[in-house]
């Protein structure tokens, strides 16, 4: 469901000439773009714009300029003035998908705004008819920052929306892929264990007055508000349909709620409260699994889950390298993640948000695990790292993950009156580890 344009004869195309000719001045790559010549395969984005990068390719002397599925009309906006540059670049013709020959000049009146509102609507209407058919399960649509999860519960709500659907799905696919711009508490998940079954229950946290972004994996949610000195617990979907417009659903796993306070808060606490759980682990549709790896297996760890995994790691392996995790050590730690959250570079920015939404359930599985898991999971990340992003910013990951150590092993104190070495041997010989498992 993607659409391709073509020019044939570009052996000579400049991809950076193309950009620096483009209407918009925040294009960006997610490979290094060469002075001369065009990669093989380089996806072009607008930053804090277009919604699922286009495909660009090099190949037996074409030119390839593809638009992805559910892409917004800013996405095709993009792609066809690309098009249209190597084009007129070249005095060559845009050849279309369908076998149309157009020149540059010519190209709009083809494939211009008409063109591009009737296309992207006609794609989208396709992915929801082959979900809504049942040809997928949960479809999983890669934007610039964040996979949208296209499943029952988005489904709905864009079957409902009628008209207005496909506005709908790019405001809230634009909206997930640059989260991180909003200013939004990222709830944690807490696992909670029932000792005799094994069976776990993930559990996050709203309060009062908070703008809050929660991942659905969560099953209960604890309602709190400390000047009234309440806490109790909810079904997650009982908040969800209980919290109404208050409540925004930007994936399928992906909710964000708004700041909540006042009267409003007060009706829905509530409304609320009735619903309360007595025992978290009656209800088996709200257990789990639990999905710790055994000591030796990080063959559980793909390359995503392992750099998601790694500051976690990071974290136990030092902070318990005394026997004793200490308040002083959790802050240091929490400072360099919100330090790495305010990173320039995305793709730290994405891996450590994940790690901080995961941070409860990552770190049990751990410290089952014991430092060898720790240590082999850290050996993996190097390479990970290397392969999902470049290699100043894998470098970049991997000098964070040790700072982050760094100032948990600084935090906890030592040396005589507070002078000297604020770093125990072996909480040194912790950070040796880390250095050696990240190539560092």
């Amino acid at each position: 469901m993607s659409y391709s344009f073509y020019v044939s004869g570009a052996g000579s195309a400049n991809l950076q000439a193309v950009m620096n000719s483009l209407p918009f001045s925040d294009v960006e790559s997610d490979v290094s773009v060469p002075t001369k010549g065009w990669p093989d395969l380089a996806h072009l984005y607008r930053r804090d714009v277009t919604v699922r990068a286009v495909e660009t390719a090099l190949e037996d002397d074409t030119v390839s300029v593809r638009i992805m599925s559910g892409a917004t009309p800013a996405d095709y906006q993009l792609a066809t003035e690309i098009i249209k540059k190597v084009s007129a670049s070249l005095n060559k013709p845009v050849v279309s998908e369908e076998g149309k020959e157009l020149t540059a000049g010519d190209f709009d009146s083809e494939y211009g705004d008409d063109w591009i509102a009737r296309h992207s609507k006609e794609t989208l209407e396709m992915l929801m008819e082959m979900h809504r058919s049942g040809e997928t399960g949960v479809m999983e649509i890669h934007g610039v920052n964040a996979v949208m999860k296209l499943g029952p519960e988005m489904l709905k709500e864009l079957q409902e929306a009628g008209d207005v659907a496909e506005a709908l799905f790019y405001e809230r696919f634009r909206r997930l892929n640059y989260i991180n711009n909003e200013d939004l508490f990222q709830a944690s998940i807490i696992v909670g264990q029932n000792e005799k079954t094994g069976k776990i229950v993930r559990i996050s946290t709203l309060g009062e007055d908070v703008a809050t972004v929660f991942s659905t994996r969560a099953k209960v949610l604890a309602i709190v508000s400390p000047q009234d000195d309440l806490k109790f617990n909810v079904r997650f979907q009982d908040f969800v349909e209980g919290a109404g417009n208050h409540i925004t659903r930007l994936s399928e796993d992906v909710v964000v709620t708004e700041s909540i306070s006042g009267e409003p808060w007060k009706a829905l606490v509530a409304k609320l409260q009735p619903l309360a759980l007595t025992d978290l682990f009656a209800d088996e549709s709200l257990l789990d699994d639990p999905e710790e790896p055994a000591a030796d297996d990080t063959a559980s760890f793909n390359s995503e889950k392992a750099l998601i995994a790694a500051p976690a790691a990071v974290f136990l392996l030092v902070a318990a390298a005394d026997g004793t995790i200490d308040k002083k050590e959790v802050n240091a730690f929490q400072k360099n993640v919100v330090k790495s959250l305010a990173s320039d570079n995305e793709s730290v920015q994405e891996l450590t948000l994940a790690g901080l939404a995961q941070f409860q359930e990552i770190l049990g599985g751990l410290q089952q695990g014991g430092p060898e898991l720790c240590v082999s999971l850290l050996s993996l990340v190097r390479s990970a790292a290397t392969d999902k992003m470049d290699e100043e910013s894998a470098t970049l990951f991997c000098d964070q993950l040790y700072g982050m150590g760094e100032a948990v092993a600084k935090a906890s104190g030592g040396g005589f009156l507070g002078f000297g070495s604020k770093i125990s041997a072996e909480e040194q010989g912790a950070l040796d580890l880390i250095k050696k498992a990240l190539s560092i």
